[in-house]
């Protein structure tokens, strides 16, 4: 079992929230426990360490100049000493009963920048890559299926998908934070720490650099889900 789950959308900071708790002697999990695979897979995960799997963000890789992989090698992650876990998608099970004990970080930042690199670095509802993922979030917020705009689906997943995280936190044990502040005493309070200036700094970790701006409200169309 795990003493601290991580959630929230993706490209809200999972990844670096996973370093941080880590840095903090606190072994953290990116997506080796809850991936798109579902609850079953989940739960044999959260039981038996040696079914736990390694996300690319947990290695380090060297790659050619076609951008092959060439060399590569875990870094940061070991499974022996995990402790807590950090993934997105967590969220829709954070009520299920082998969690009741788990302590939670909802994880959140500006939500421009989220839905920004969603739309434009992962292109998340039209990139071929996704479509696991695509399915897994569609299953959980079906509701956002029949917006056909991909800029408003994009939105709508947001706002979707951290109300169902609030929905399922309000009588469990948990922590709302925004990363742009961590670490926060709040945080090590939380985690039942003492403090120290030493931990992970860099919030850029899983950071694409693919685009070149972020949207703002105007390019949102006018509507209910711009103002949601």
């Amino acid at each position: 079992m795990i003493k601290y789950l991580v959630t929230g959308i993706g490209r809200s900071g999972t990844v670096y929230m996973a370093r941080l708790l880590t840095s903090l002697g606190i072994m953290c999990g990116h997506e080796s426990i809850f991936d798109k695979d579902g609850i079953d897979f989940s739960l044999i995960r959260l039981q038996n360490k040696k079914e736990r799997i390694l996300s690319d963000t947990s290695k380090v890789a060297i790659r050619d100049i076609n951008n092959k992989i060439i060399y590569e090698k875990e870094i940061w992650f070991n499974v022996k000493d995990q402790i807590a876990e950090s993934s997105y998608m967590s969220a829709p099970f954070l009520d299920n009963e082998k969690l009741k004990d788990c302590k939670v970080i909802h994880v959140v930042r500006n939500p421009l920048k989220v839905i920004s690199s969603t739309y434009f670095d992962v292109n998340f509802f039209e990139e071929s890559l996704q479509k696991g993922y695509v399915k897994f979030v569609l299953e959980h917020v079906p509701e956002i299926e029949e917006i056909d705009n991909n800029l408003e689906k994009t939105v709508a997943y947001y706002i979707a998908w951290n109300r169902m995280i609030e929905n399922k936190l309000k009588n469990k044990e948990h922590l709302f934070v925004n990363v742009e502040r961590m670490p926060s005493e709040k945080l090590f309070n939380f985690l039942e720490i003492p403090y120290t200036n030493k931990y992970f700094k860099d919030r850029t970790i899983n950071h694409w650099n693919k685009r070149d701006k972020d949207l703002t409200l105007d390019d949102i169309p006018e509507g209910k889900i711009k103002n949601d």
